[in-house]
Formats: C-alpha cells, sequence, structure tokens
C-alpha cells in the first residue's frame, strides 16, 4: 500500500486510460482532449491561462522561474527543503535574488513576512503553499494579496496544494502557480500544470527568458503544433483523473476529503503519542511529517510487516522523520490501516521513538 508523499498511487481508472492505444498528438481527437483540460484547469485554478507542460512539477517550477524572474530583483519566502529548491530556481534567473526563512516546522504568515516584503524593493514574490518537507501549510492568500498591493508579481509552487486545498489565483492575488498531476489529481507524473493570471501573461510575452521553450508565453496554446510532441498516453490518464474528480462531487468535495484525511492522520498520531511536526493550525492537506527516533528502521518494519510504503524525511529534517502522504486517490480505510499497524508497532519495546 502507497502512501507516499508523491507520486499517488494510481486507481485502475486511471492506469488503464493510461494503456489506450495513442492517437496522432496533431489529430482533433488529440487536441479536443488537450483543450477540454486546460479549460478544466484554468476553472479549478481560477485563472486566466494555462500552460499544461510536458515534465514534472519541478519543471513547472523551472518554467515560471525562467519566464517571471528573468532580469528582475526577486525575493523567496522560504520555510523549509522545498521553498529552498524554489529560491534556487529563481536565484538562477534573477538579477537579484533574497531568500527569507522562517524556522522549520513554522508557518510563513504575514506578520512574519510583511516587513522583509516591505524593505525588499523586490519586484517578484515566491513562496510554496505546502511546504510538504514538514507538513506545513503557508498563508498564500494573505501574503500574495499584501504582495499585489506593493506591485509585486507572485509565483506560487502549489504541487503540494492545489486541488488539495482552497486555491483561488484571482481571490488569492496569484500571477504564476503550478501543480503535478501526480499530486492530488491522483495521475501519473509527467504533466506540470502552470496557471497565470492576465498580468501573467503580459509578462509572459515580455520577458526575456533565455530560452524558447522555458518562455511560458509558448505554451498558453493547445493549437497545433504542441511543444514537444507530447506524451499522449499522459493526457488520456489526466482527463480520466479529472473525470473520477467530476463524479465524486468536484473540487470542494475532493478538498474536503484531503482535509479529512489530514485530520485523521494528526489525531491518531498524537494519540499514541507521536510528536508531528508543524505548527498548529497551519498543516499540510497532503503530507504529514512526524518524528521518530530511527526513521529508516520503522519504514522497514512498516513495509515488510504490514505492506505500507511511506516517505523518508527529507532536508533538514532527514535524519528524525518520516512523511506519510494522504493525496491523490487515497481512502480512509487506508489511513486507518495505516495507523493501526503503526499503533500496533509502538506497542512494542523496541519501537523507535
Amino acid at each position: 500500500m502507497l502512501l507516499l508523499p508523491g507520486p499517488a498511487k494510481l486507481v485502475d481508472r486511471i492506469m488503464d486510460a493510461y494503456l489506450k492505444q495513442t492517437v496522432s498528438p496533431e489529430s482533433e481527437e488529440f487536441l479536443t482532449l488537450k483543450r477540454g483540460i486546460i479549460e478544466k484547469t484554468k476553472k479549478y485554478f481560477d485563472c486566466d491561462g494555462l500552460a499544461a507542460i510536458e515534465g514534472t512539477g519541478t519543471l513547472a517550477i523551472e518554467m515560471m522561474a525562467a519566464t517571471a524572474c528573468t532580469g528582475k530583483k526577486v525575493l523567496c519566502l522560504s520555510n523549509g527543503e522545498y521553498g529552498g529548491r524554489l529560491a534556487k530556481a529563481c536565484a538562477g534567473y534573477a538579477k537579484e535574488a533574497r531568500e527569507f526563512s522562517v524556522p522549520i516546522g513554522s508557518s510563513l504568515t504575514l506578520g512574519r513576512v510583511s516587513q522583509k516584503i516591505d524593505d525588499s524593493g523586490a519586484e517578484v514574490l515566491a513562496l510554496v503553499h505546502s511546504e510538504t518537507s514538514s507538513g506545513v501549510s503557508n498563508e498564500v492568500e494573505k501574503i500574495c494579496s499584501y504582495a499585489k498591493e506593493k506591485g509585486m508579481v507572485t509565483l506560487v509552487d502549489g504541487i503540494g496544494s492545489i486541488f488539495a486545498a482552497d486555491f483561488s489565483s484571482k481571490r488569492f492575488g496569484v500571477d504564476f502557480a503550478c501543480c503535478s498531476s501526480s499530486m492530488a489529481l491522483g495521475a501519473p507524473s509527467g504533466i506540470g500544470l502552470i496557471g497565470l493570471s492576465a498580468g501573467a501573461i503580459e509578462h509572459a510575452k515580455k520577458s526575456a527568458a533565455p530560452s524558447y521553450y522555458m518562455n511560458l508565453s509558448n505554451h498558453l496554446s493547445a493549437s497545433n503544433p504542441p511543444i514537444p510532441t507530447p506524451s499522449v498516453w499522459l493526457y488520456h490518464s489526466l482527463g480520466e483523473a479529472y473525470k473520477i474528480l467530476e463524479e465524486h462531487g468536484g473540487l470542494p468535495v475532493n478538498v474536503k476529503r484531503h482535509a479529512e484525511g489530514s485530520d485523521f492522520i494528526r489525531k491518531n498520531l498524537a494519540s499514541m503519542g507521536i510528536q508531528v511536526v508543524g505548527e498548529a493550525g497551519y498543516h499540510s492537506n497532503t503530507v504529514t511529517v512526524f518524528s521518530t527516533g530511527n526513521p529508516l528502521a520503522l519504514s522497514q518494519r512498516l513495509k515488510e510487516r504490514f505492506g505500507i510504503e511511506i516517505g523518508m524525511g527529507i532536508g533538514a529534517l532527514g535524519e528524525n522523520t518520516l512523511r506519510v502522504g494522504h493525496l491523490g486517490n487515497f481512502t480512509l480505510a487506508e489511513l486507518d490501516y495505516f495507523t493501526s499497524s503503526l499503533k500496533e508497532l509502538a506497542s512494542e519495546a523496541s519501537f523507535p521513538r
């Protein structure tokens, strides 16, 4: 049983869609499929433009950074491993990039970062919505809305949050935002979804990004010819994931389901006396991080005795934490099996606290 912090497990319907015979990427059949995915994703992001790109979420981040940050002064807010990686992506293109960090496990809140925004003189602000190295969610709506009042372009890594938590590009004041097909949507990895505001579309057209492929303005059309030759199978599976999402009540129900899964895991861990990482009230809907004395030994026991695979801690928390994913096509029955299995291990004297 896979409860990874990403990618999400694949259900049979999505795997069957992936195994369909390919069609020409120049055919009306494929272009209709891709247009439909783009229009649905624009609605879910609540954005004005959408690029579906061939690659993982990391490539989507790199493309946003190239398009938004080239030649600009950038402020990156960070509270963990993925915030740090976002800062490095932006720094690779920016005229000047500064990173402001709060302690790992703490949330990026407006109260903690507003003065830094005021003093930065930056043109672009970048941050992660859900910092899944520590299982913490950040105040993206308040922070980005504040940055927009200062005239900044805003860039958000939403890989660990979009489709699993409340998000709206327009309401939050976000210009560039991305997620991956393999996380809360539960489709295979390989398609990055990037939403752009009207202002971001104009920004992309004028971007000095030193690359044809990395400039998002070249990916905003679903017309022929696509860039590059697409993996048709990935679009079939992503289209099926959208059908499943809509059959089960749409985006609000999916967000509620992820929030309930997160709450279930955290309450059960707390009942066992296991420390959950992250500031209370700011927990991620997709990943829970918890402390343990010997993460490798515990993860091996879970896999060998119960067939459960979860993720190792990463970054500064890599030596003493594990990460359990509750994203995509998980069920509460699976989460209950995980917590019951962990409880059985916790009753043993050799449990690595």
